[in-house]
């Protein structure tokens, strides 16, 4: 099975398709907003299940890379 993941510029995944990611990306563009509406960052790491100091990395663009390209990665077969 072929999965398509999104790769930084030194071909390292990156958002949801990184090996240690904890959140997806539909998450995480939740997150951005709930704080740009004013939630605070205690509300956020709950909301979330994270640590408040996850949470502000996140939010500031520190710990999460967009990707600037795709590639095609093959899937161990299951069983």
């Amino acid at each position: 099975m072929k999965l398509v993941v999104g790769i930084n510029e030194k071909g390292i995944r990156v958002g949801q398709w990184h090996q240690r990611a904890e959140l997806t990306d539909d998450e995480v563009d939740r997150m951005r907003a709930e704080r740009e509406a004013g939630t605070s960052w205690k509300k956020l790491a709950a909301m979330f299940d994270c640590s408040v100091r996850h949470c502000r990395d996140i939010c500031s663009g520190k710990k999460r890379q967009l990707a600037t390209r795709f590639k095609e990665v093959r899937l161990p077969e299951p069983g």
